[in-house]
């Protein structure tokens, strides 16, 4: 009111005086010109709130979509510098939750049937059945079927298939190679062998005994399921190679793979279950040769930094024809989005970015920096840049081969998922056969074991 008074009541300086004779003009009322600017202020407000309105558009647009992400395979620090720069391009806050591997897919499964659960969500690729009820189908929008399958490896399409979509987009890839002590191979002057025979033979030359028959260094850790790692992947390997499909062992010849894989411990083997863990075994120096993945291969490194050792493809079944195709297995992380979340399309949008050629490699790096589990990028164009690394090349070589199966180890799916289940059932066969039960019990003990777990899932899956 003080404002209004002054401009009313006194005249400015400059003002002329009123010439008489004539009628002064009169000047608009300042109150009046500023109650109109005002007017049409508020009429213009109006219109711009009634537009955000009626095109569904939020007034606090600068306030980003949040979304929660768990993993547990990403170290935080590896993934945050990625999620800074992602916000302030699109305007979209991811939040990394780093999870415990211990028994992870009970709390995730849990919180997801709770409405509780994250946006986005680590799985293994077989996990797929367990959570059928909450994955969100990949949209054509983001990555079409056909670029899909091109960018992934075969065995990911093959996977993660959903109705007419896919379940998640991998993020790394794993699989089984052969470890050799190099320091055993030079004394013996014998190259890493090439299939199954080459190789029985060489643990047969590298296995030494004591004066009581107790292996002092054994060929090969293979054969036991107590203190052999990764055995699981291992027979799922064997049975693949012998074109047995693991989830649905609809042949006996499954039985004659389980007594190959046994045939490397006993009187005459060796491994036996006196040895200590394969992985302390191999990097003391105590075995000549162990399978496994990648991610073991860190750990012998760790365990030991001087030990000499190369990594090479996993034997394969001899072939009377060179054209035939090698058979690998595989194993690896998928990234999902849940069917619950309110921004579906900003997680698979998100997806896409973390997981492209210029992102992925970068996501790698920050991952090894930040004293993380090293891995393979799950990208099919990125296999090239690791053909020469001492670790990872040979699993980059291998992967455009490789097949899995649910018989698939250290997947942290708790004591009630599908991959503990099927290594209780394959566990079971494999201490029948060594109490000499017959082929046909065996088998028919195998296939109702399977069957009752494959049918306990909503949706059911027998691959291939």
């Amino acid at each position: 009111m003080n404002s209004q008074n002054t401009e009313e009541n006194v005249v400015p300086p400059s003002t002329p005086p009123p010439v008489l004779g004539q009628t002064p003009k009169r000047k608009l009322p300042i109150l009046l010109i500023l109650g109109t600017v005002g007017g049409l202020v508020l009429v213009l407000a109006l219109a711009v709130g009634v537009r955000y309105f009626l095109s569904g558009q939020n007034m606090s647009k600068d306030k980003p979509v949040e979304i929660t992400w768990w993993g547990i395979t990403l170290e935080s620090a590896a993934v945050a510098p990625i999620l800074g720069e992602y916000e302030k391009k699109n305007n979209v806050k991811v939040v990394y939750v780093k999870q415990d591997a211990q028994d992870y897919r009970d709390r995730l499964k849990s919180s997801l049937e709770k409405d509780k659960g994250p946006d986005i969500y680590e799985i293994h690729n077989t996990w797929a059945p367990m959570f059928s009820a909450e994955l969100s189908p990949l949209p054509a929008t983001v990555i079409l079927p056909d670029a899909y399958k091109k960018n992934f490896y075969p065995v990911v399409s093959r996977d993660l298939v959903l109705g007419s979509s896919f379940a998640g987009i991998p993020l790394n890839f794993d699989g089984l190679a052969l470890f050799t002590n190099t320091a055993m191979f030079d004394e013996k002057q014998v190259l890493p062998p090439k299939d199954w025979n080459e190789l029985t033979a060489l643990a047969k030359t590298f296995t030494t005994r004591d004066e009581n028959r107790r292996i002092t260094r054994a060929g090969v850790a293979l054969g036991e399921t107590e203190n052999v790692n990764y055995w699981e992947d291992v027979l799922s390997l064997m049975i693949l190679q012998s074109k047995i499909n693991p989830d649905d062992p609809d042949t006996t010849a499954a039985v004659d793979v389980l007594n190959t894989f046994l045939s490397f411990v006993g009187e005459d083997g060796y491994w036996d279950n006196s040895l200590p863990n394969s992985l302390t075994a191999f990097s003391r120096g105590q075995v000549a040769m162990y399978i496994a993945p990648a991610s073991e291969a860190f750990e012998v490194i760790k365990a030991n930094p001087g030990l000499a050792f190369k990594i090479s493809p996993v034997p394969q079944l001899p072939k009377l024809n060179n054209n035939l195709q090698d058979v690998n297995f595989a194993s690896y992380q998928v990234e999902s989005v849940s069917n619950k979340s309110k921004h579906q399309k900003e997680a698979w949008e998100f997806l896409n970015f973390i997981t492209s050629t210029s992102v992925l490699p970068v996501l790698q790096t920050n991952q090894k920096i930040a004293g993380g589990e090293v891995f393979l990028p799950s990208r099919v164009d990125l296999a090239g840049n690791y053909t020469s690394d001492p670790v990872l090349g040979v699993y980059s070589q291998e992967a455009a081969t490789a097949d899995s199966s649910y018989l698939s180890a250290n997947t942290n799916d708790g004591s009630l998922g599908i991959n503990s289940k099927f290594s209780r059932i394959y566990k079971n066969a494999l201490g029948e056969a060594l109490k000499n039960e017959s082929a046909e019990n065996i088998f028919k003990d195998l296939k109702d074991g399977i069957g009752q777990v494959l049918a306990s899932y909503s949706t059911s899956k027998t691959k291939k």
